[in-house]
């Protein structure tokens, strides 16, 4: 897992734990720590499927864009939609846990008088358990649409699982770090861009 991160450019990271903490540490100390999400999305083509997923920093302070970095994946085997859906919840979670043992002490967590008051862009507020120290976007849309969204068969299951895990989870159209961070770098765009970009923050209900 370490080794499997890159920036924009193809650009190795050889220890992707220590770069984000190093991130951190060189973060501004006038301005809070940036949130970390974790998005992953997926394109099914010839019996195979990619996957990218991204680790994207933000800065809810300044609002002024988000710092990324990616790895991408293919496995064999054709998938149907509840179980692609899956394996790239399966893939966030999977990067999740791996930071929050490597961000441990170096990330503030939220307290649960935080997370009393912090809204869920979904509605509501984040139950208290729901403390990780990364958020996870989820590329699932929890509206059915009259059958038109295909993605939706698998909501119940990617937020029972991540909300009893702890995690903090977002989904469409809030979800931007997996539908369009990891939509682009699935569709193999964004190579040669720098590593850092404007927020982009998805309007789209559909899928």
């Amino acid at each position: 897992m370490k080794n499997r991160f890159k920036k924009f450019g193809d650009i190795q990271i050889d220890d992707v734990g220590q770069y984000l903490r190093d991130y951190l540490k060189n973060y501004p100390q006038d301005r809070p720590q940036p949130s970390i999400y974790v998005g992953t999305d997926s394109t099914s083509k010839r019996g195979k499927v990619s996957y990218a997923t991204v680790i994207a920093l933000y800065d809810e302070f300044r609002k002024d864009g988000v710092h990324y970095i990616f790895k991408r994946d293919r496995e064999v085997g054709k998938l149907d939609v509840f179980s692609r859906m899956w394996r790239e919840v399966e893939k966030s979670q999977e990067v999740a846990d791996f930071l929050e043992v490597e961000l441990e002490g170096h990330l503030r967590r939220y307290t649960i008088e935080d997370l009393m008051v912090m809204k869920n862009p979904a509605g509501g507020y984040w139950k208290v358990n729901q403390d990780k120290l990364v958020t996870i976007d989820v590329d699932i849309n929890p509206l059915d649409g009259g059958g038109k969204n295909k993605s939706h068969v698998a909501y119940e299951a990617a937020k029972s699982t991540l909300t009893g895990y702890g995690y903090r989870c977002r989904f469409k159209p809030h979800s931007w770090a997996a539908n369009c961070c990891a939509d682009l770098l699935c569709k193999g765009i964004g190579k040669k861009r720098s590593g850092s970009k404007r927020s982009h923050r998805s309007t789209s209900a559909a899928a």
